[in-house]
């Protein structure tokens, strides 16, 4: 009797201990929110209200909000952080490719940005105090039909790749946290995926664009210096574990578990995916118009800092695959804080703090894009500000929670693995790449070639998921078929006239 009821008491202590952290998270989160951020009846921004933020932006503070808040987004709790130190190993040093293509992603970022906004009529509406021109979709609109029909596809493609990312936060971390803490139940997965979509969407509508930036200020370096802390307790860890480090250990230690052909389809998905996708989302687009050049002029060093942050990560996943005898995924994961749960629980801490401010830091970026895309009007290229202009922040954060969890359920119903999941959803954006290449080398828009990189996209995801003995394969050839339909339309497509007021 005596030994069970030890055992019951260690794993509430060990469940108490993983629950304070995210819990002092949440309320540092909500106390930053209220600090800097007071609450709005509205999302949209009067002419007032854009000049006095200009002026913020304009102060070395400005270039603080870009850099944390650029960081931020692009580090996610599936895509970036849970992902690479899980799953590291199976790609061995090719993973250290997600680092150097991120940061050369910068260049790409600003040589297409800068032929984009020199476009009289993206320029105009970057300088109103108009949250449309935020809006990547606007890029495209002018009044012709061919624009439009760009304009309205680029807006589904938008929601459902941005939907599918928030989802996908919210899930993963719903679902690895019910494997750390022990709670390996659907209904308790259910419950943290409803309490993180509840609180969180509630602050993003709640505190507005003002909000998040300035809680990204507390949220980005939370992120950074946890992350710091988990490197080091692995090292510290391995140390007194007696694993040595010598040059053959460490090659070994970075050879990559799955073939050569997977590993090669991983970097040529990777490369084409980083240098673009910052490019072709809405959090850009966004931070243009909020930051505006201070985007552009701090993009290398901003993205120089999530390259740094990343190969800390990808480190993380190396050692964790030592560390855990070989485990790899969310078993490497849970197995990893066990581990380092018996030299110190401060590790453990720092895993859960890195991974609420990562949620945090790229869920609300997101939120508020996605509400922004929606508002959006493709027939007259304007906010219909029926959305925007008012919300009712828990109604809003209810629903999605609702809806969000309905998706989960099915997904786990179907049994389908989230990793192939991720790998078809997160370069979705890319979709949007022949519309925006065909805008910045000056074609005309041509809505079929987006409609033709859907189909093809769509159709070598499908595959991937028919396929078993092929899935990674044709799972990651989808994002060559949007960078290689743009290339095509680029060149053979007919030079559209100069722009004019008129277009604006």
């Amino acid at each position: 009797m005596g030994r069970p009821r030890a055992r019951e008491r260690k794993n509430y202590m060990l469940l108490t201990l993983q629950l304070i952290p995210m819990a002092v998270m949440f309320a540092l989160t909500y106390l930053a929110y209220q600090t800097f951020g007071p609450p709005r009846l509205k999302l949209v921004y009067t002419e007032a209200e854009k000049a006095a933020w200009d002026d913020l932006v304009k102060q070395p503070l400005g270039t603080w909000f870009t850099i944390t808040n650029v960081l931020g987004t692009l580090t996610s709790i599936a895509t970036a952080y849970l992902f690479f130190i899980g799953s590291s190993k199976l790609f061995g040093w090719w993973s250290l490719l997600c680092c150097v293509t991120i940061w050369l992603g910068a260049l790409v970022t600003n040589g297409l940005t800068r032929r984009i906004i020199r476009l009289p009529r993206v320029a105009a509406r970057l300088g109103t105090p108009d949250l449309t021109g935020s809006i990547l979709a606007s890029v495209f609109w002018d009044d012709t039909v061919p624009a439009r029909a760009t304009a309205s596809l680029i807006r589904w493609i938008s929601l459902f790749n941005i939907g599918a990312l928030i989802w996908l936060d919210f899930s993963l971390f719903a679902r690895i946290s019910t494997i750390i803490l022990g709670l390996n139940s659907r209904w308790a997965a259910s419950g943290i995926l409803v309490v993180t979509c509840l609180v969180i969407f509630h602050f993003t509508i709640r505190y507005g664009l003002r909000g998040f930036v300035f809680a990204d200020l507390f949220q980005s370096p939370a992120l950074a210096i946890s992350t710091a802390v988990l490197f080091l307790g692995c090292l510290y860890v391995a140390a007194k574990a007696g694993l040595g480090f010598s040059l053959s250990q460490t090659i070994t230690l970075m050879t990559p578990v799955l073939p050569a052909t997977a590993c090669v389809f991983f970097a040529l998905h990777v490369t084409f995916l980083n240098l673009i996708q910052v490019a072709v989302t809405e959090p850009h687009w966004l931070r243009m118009w909020a930051f505006r050049e201070k985007e552009t002029q701090f993009q290398v060093v901003s993205l120089l800092a999530t390259a740094a942050l990343w190969l800390v990560l990808v480190s993380i996943g190396f050692l964790a695959y030592r560390l855990t005898g070989g485990k790899v995924g969310e078993a490497a994961i849970a197995q990893l804080l066990k581990v380092m749960l018996g030299y110190s629980p401060v590790f453990v801490v720092a895993f859960w703090c890195a991974g609420i401010a990562a949620l945090f830091a790229s869920a609300d970026t997101l939120i508020y894009s996605f509400l922004l895309v929606y508002d959006f009007n493709p027939s007259n290229g304007k906010l219909r500000s029926e959305i925007v202009a008012k919300l009712h922040p828990s109604l809003t954060a209810s629903v999605a929670a609702a809806f969000f969890l309905i998706v989960y359920f099915v997904i786990d119903y179907w049994g389908l693995p989230f990793a192939k999941i991720m790998f078809v959803l997160i370069p979705f954006c890319l979709n949007a790449f022949p519309a925006f290449a065909l805008e910045a080398f000056d074609r005309e828009p041509r809505p079929a070639l987006t409609v033709v990189s859907l189909i093809l996209y769509m159709a070598c995801a499908a595959n991937g998921f028919l396929k078993p003995e092929s899935e990674l394969l044709w799972t990651l050839a989808a994002s060559f078929v949007p960078v290689a339909v743009a290339f095509i339309g680029v060149a053979f497509g007919k030079r559209r006239g100069t722009w004019t007021a008129a277009n604006v």
